[in-house]
């Protein structure tokens, strides 16, 4: 049984290697990174974003790549516009820097366009990122990986972000990414955890129109956080739906650390 399930795998690489196109579980004409960066940290590290974009198909693809900047709307701001070769790719361990050309922290949408700047829905293009520091000790990097999500799959009104820690080791922060182009939006954070005893913490976040956000959660020490987000209602009772949100604990000392995308609740309106 295990030979045949391992050759009905092997045959279905072999046809896949054989096709124009291999697609990432991830990979669609239109990605988001939820955070990239080139910035100072805390105790001499300074974060920069390795990023490589994948052109998966068999043709030349033009990309617009935007930077949805932290704090401050990204309406405005021209793309960076790129041809990517067929099966080709772009890459920098530097990447807002180099490609962008900002610094500070942002998200960026990675999308496929045809010449007139219309979404090529044909397009596949894949992303990865890592975010890193060189490591306090002066050898060596120390750095997290973070997975870049499919935009057009974005629809979100509460989600919730587990696998984070917050103690005298771990800082943990959070992102929110608001891919509405018109409407700023305001979302309510809620903090918990196993011990019982303890207050679950809130507060409300607005985030300006195609921009990001990422603030601190410090409080009391709780290793295995639970992290609810949700869009409050905006004026015409109507809901925001295009956002995603991310979270981050990062080791206070050396800037070792892990990241966890939010997701919807299984039954969450």
């Amino acid at each position: 049984m295990k030979q045949s399930v391992v050759l009905s795998l092997v045959l279905f690489l072999a046809v896949s290697a054989n096709a124009a196109v291999i697609a990432s579980l991830t990979a669609s004409n239109e990605v988001l990174v939820p955070v990239a960066g080139s910035g100072t940290g805390v105790n001499g590290t300074f974060f920069r974003s390795d990023i490589r974009v994948t052109n998966l198909r068999s043709q030349d693809q033009l990309v617009h790549l935007f930077w949805l900047p932290q704090d401050r709307t990204g309406i405005g701001i021209a793309p960076i516009v790129i041809t990517i070769p067929a099966n080709g790719k772009i890459s920098s361990e530097d990447f807002t820097t180099d490609v962008m050309n900002q610094t500070g922290l942002g998200a960026i949408v990675a999308r496929a366009v045809r010449d007139d700047g219309s979404i090529d829905t044909e397009g596949v293009l894949d992303v990865s990122t890592r975010i890193w520091t060189p490591a306090t000790t002066g050898q060596g990097t120390v750095s997290q990986n973070l997975d870049s999500l499919e935009a057009r799959r974005i629809v979100n009104r509460r989600v919730v972000i587990l696998g984070q820690r917050r103690d005298e080791r771990f800082r943990t922060n959070v992102g929110i990414i608001n891919l509405d182009r018109d409407t700023p939006q305001t979302y309510r954070i809620t903090v918990s955890g196993d011990n019982p005893t303890l207050i679950a913490e809130t507060k409300e976040v607005p985030v300006e129109p195609y921009s990001m956000v990422q603030v601190a959660l410090p409080g009391f020490a709780q290793p295995n956080l639970s992290i609810d987000i949700e869009v409050l209602p905006i004026p015409g009772g109507g809901f925001g739906t295009l956002w995603a949100a991310y979270g981050a604990s990062v080791d206070n000392v050396n800037g070792d650390s892990w990241s966890s995308i939010a997701f919807n609740r299984v039954g969450s309106p």
